[in-house]
């Protein structure tokens, strides 16, 4: 997407009293001053144009910003989901690190993610502490919108058994190649965290995801 500006360029200069005349024509009369208001307004409004449909083409995922390789970083705003698999849902420190509940259940949390359609996901990374032992992921996933009994897609899982895993964690993990390309006419993007067996729950969190992906 090109940069979209507007250089005015009309100024006025002051008339002075008792010294320049009221006139239609000339220089510094009334016509060639209103002709260079008009003109700028046209400039204005063809401005306003572009940005009108800019802003469309975003909203309808037809014209994403920017092209190549882009990053997408995600604050965790996961709504908690007590009662999954027994467990009581998650909680969030004053640093916005979503932490499990303890206990056996632990708790889960999700929260939608919204791609650029069209998009090839590359990889997916998250950041966050782990207090094992326990059982610990963060999945990036997608859902049918054709067809609600269908299971969600996978498209990459951060886990405590994942190469490299250590604590505090920060991992990057590959996408599956088979659910890479975003169509979100077809499918509806999350993020899906789940954390059990907790036996410190403040020493356990997620904090930040970022999700990688190119452009065409």
């Amino acid at each position: 997407m090109t940069d979209i500006r507007y250089d005015p360029t009309f100024q006025h200069t002051d008339w002075v009293d008792n010294v320049d005349r009221i006139v239609a024509g000339g220089p510094k009369g009334f016509n060639v001053r209103l002709h260079a208001i008009e003109s700028d307004l046209q400039q204005l409004s063809t401005v306003v144009a572009q940005i009108d449909k800019a802003l469309d083409q975003i909203r309808n995922g037809t014209v994403p910003v920017g092209t190549g390789d882009q990053q997408l970083v995600l604050p965790v705003t996961l709504v908690s989901l007590p009662g999954f698999s027994g467990g009581n849902g998650i909680f969030y420190d004053v640093n916005g690190e979503a932490h499990p509940r303890g206990g056996s259940g632990g708790g889960a949390g999700v929260m939608g993610v919204d791609l650029p359609q069209g998009a090839r996901v590359t990889s997916f990374r998250a950041v966050g502490r782990f207090g094992g032992p326990h059982d610990f992921s963060v999945t990036l996933g997608r859902a049918s919108l054709v067809d609600v009994t269908k299971a969600s897609d996978t498209l990459a899982v951060v886990a405590q058994n994942t190469p490299g895993f250590t604590n505090p964690y920060d991992l990057t993990v590959p996408v599956n190649a088979a659910f890479a390309t975003v169509n979100q006419n077809a499918f509806r993007y999350f993020v899906f965290y789940l954390s059990t067996f907790v036996g410190d729950p403040n020493g356990t969190s997620v904090s930040t995801v970022q999700i990688n992906y190119t452009l065409s």
